[in-house]
Order: structure tokens, then sequence, then C-alpha cells
């Protein structure tokens, strides 16, 4: 009788012929080193530079679909043997003891998934890549063991709880808050979802500032519909810090003071120099987080680039309840 799978790890792509060899050799490498049986499966989604054509050198399942990100994670779950999924980014890169570490864990935790932290390590210099990466890992390194979230970039389920979910929301084309969505409907559920912070993975993703704040703004406009979707109900499974929520609005109470000071003087200069400095200290944590792992030339950037960011965020608010009172949900 053949062994049954134990981990399935999915993963979906477009256009990954540059990046899938990087990856690829890392992550079957790592699941080498484990004892129960594991398969590999990527799903290609309308790539046009021959990534399908490349995978048949690599000991993958090989699935091709048209329709977006949620689609092929759905596709991919369907086709799993695996009694758990680990779904990984096309731009995720493991070590070799991954993948062990998720088997130990989930045996030891009796959890239902996990979700692990982007590395420190981050292989670009540029300011706006090391900025956001940094983000990523802190907005989870500081969430409770156990979590009401999933963040798949790299994320591990029960597969039989993720079948009942219904997966992914395939309206989410692209990715979005596709994953924030799914956390929910597990903490209905009931699910116990681990937060391996100890389980880390490099990300081999580049950005530029502007691609950094229209991530951002898309994200905030993509939130804003799913707590209007959902009647309003107490957002659970996001990763955003509650201090970085309250900071949002400040960027823009600061501007509307100091253009009142010119008119009124004392008391808008004092609204403007505590609304700044606000920014800084509801995100301090962040920010010491970047001096110590970085250079000052990082860490001054973040100072002026942190206002920009939450102008983008609180203008991506504002632009999905247009959206939705518009008629447009997704």
């Amino acid at each position: 009788m053949e062994e049954d799978v134990f981990l399935s790890c999915i993963i979906p792509v477009k256009n990954g012929h540059s990046i899938l060899p990087k990856i690829l050799p890392a992550l079957k490498n790592s699941c080498n080193k484990v004892q129960y049986k594991t398969e590999i499966i990527v799903v290609d989604n309308d790539s046009t530079d021959g990534t399908a054509d490349l995978m048949k050198h690599y000991p993958v399942k090989l699935f091709s679909i048209s329709g977006g990100v949620s689609k092929a994670r759905n596709y991919g779950a369907k086709q799993a043997k695996g009694k758990y999924i680990l779904f990984l980014d096309s731009d995720i890169l493991v070590n070799e003891n991954t993948i062990s570490q998720i088997c130990k864990r989930i045996n030891n935790e009796n959890c239902d998934g996990l979700v692990g932290l982007l590395s420190l390590e981050i292989p670009y210099s540029n300011e706006a890549t090391i900025y956001k990466n940094l983000w990523m890992h802190y907005t989870y390194s500081v969430l409770p063991d156990f979590i009401s979230g999933f963040y798949t970039s790299f994320a591990c389920i029960k597969r039989s709880l993720f079948m009942e979910s219904k997966g992914f929301n395939e309206n989410y084309t692209y990715p979005s808050v596709e994953d924030t969505v799914l956390g929910r409907q597990f903490a209905r559920m009931g699910a116990k979802i681990l937060n391996a912070k100890d389980i880390q993975v490099i990300h081999l993703k580049e950005y530029s500032t502007w691609s950094v704040l229209k991530l951002d703004f898309r994200r905030s406009a993509s939130l804003v519909k799913v707590i209007l979707r959902e009647k309003l109900e107490k957002i659970k499974g996001a990763s955003v810090p509650y201090s970085f929520m309250f900071s949002v609005p400040l960027p823009f109470i600061s501007l509307v003071a100091f253009i009142l000071i010119f008119l009124y003087g004392l008391i808008p200069s004092i609204i403007f120099t505590v609304s700044f400095s606000l920014i800084y200290a509801l995100n301090d944590r962040l920010l010491s987080l970047i001096l110590k792992n970085t250079s000052y030339n990082v860490f001054f950037w973040s100072l002026w680039f942190l206002p920009l960011d939450l102008v983008f965020v609180e203008l991506g608010i504002i632009w999905g309840l247009i959206e939705y009172l518009f008629g447009k949900k997704y």
C-alpha cells in the first residue's frame, strides 16, 4: 500500500521562469529532509514566459489554469493528496530545515495549521524593499502564538479544514486580502492556527517606493470592502497592528493643523506637533526593528516614508468606501 502523503506544497505562479529555479531546488531539498511523504504542486496561471515548459525539468506536479491567484490555489488544493497543505508564493525561499520544522510543530502543537514569518535576511539593498519586508516580519512577530489569521506567502493548513471552508474567494484574481478573508473564515470555524515565529523564510521580492505605496493603497481599499461586506463585523485575521491603524489619520490631521497655523497660531501648532509626533510614537517598535537590523540610511529613509505610506493607506480607505458605495464589492 502506497504511503499517504503528509504535506502538499502548493505554489501558484505567473511568469515564474526566472524565480522558480531559485526556490524549487531549496524546497525539494527541504522536503527530502523529512521522514514523511511530500509533494510539490505548481499551478501555472496564464504564464507567457515558458514557465510550464521549464517545470518539466523539475520533480513537481504541474497544472495550468486561468482565472487568477485564488483560483490557482484552490485548484492546487483540490489536486493535493496531503493531509496538510503548505501554500507558498513563488518568491519564497525555504531553508533545509523548513519542512521538518513545519512537520514537527504541527505534530507537537496539535494545531490545524500555522503561518511563518518572513526572515530578517533580505537579499536586496534598496530602502523600499528592506522597509516592506521588515514591516511584514514585524506585523506577525507582535501577534500572539495562536491567531485568527492566515498569510499565504507561507502558511500551512489541514486539507480537510481548507476544503470545508470552501477555500479562497475567487473574486480576488490578484494578490490582495484573500488570505485575510480566509483567515476570518477559519476563525469562525474555530480553527487553531499557530503563529510559528521560529519558522522563517526569505522573501525574494524587490520593491520600489511606488510599488509599496500602490500595494498599501490597494490592500487598504480591499480591507475596507471586507469590513463593509461583512456588515462592520470586528476585523479578525488582519495582521496590521492597532498602533498602525490608530496612526492612519494622523498625517491628515497634521496637514490640516499645519495649514491652520498661519491663521490661528498657537493651538494648531500644538495639534500639529502632537499629531506628527504620535506617528512615530505609535510605530516605535517598527522603527526600532528597522534601526536594529539595517543602516542609518534605511532608518532615516523610513522616517520620511512612514507618514507618506500612511497617507496612501488613508487614501485607499477612502477609495475603497467610494468603490463599495458604487457597487464594486471586491
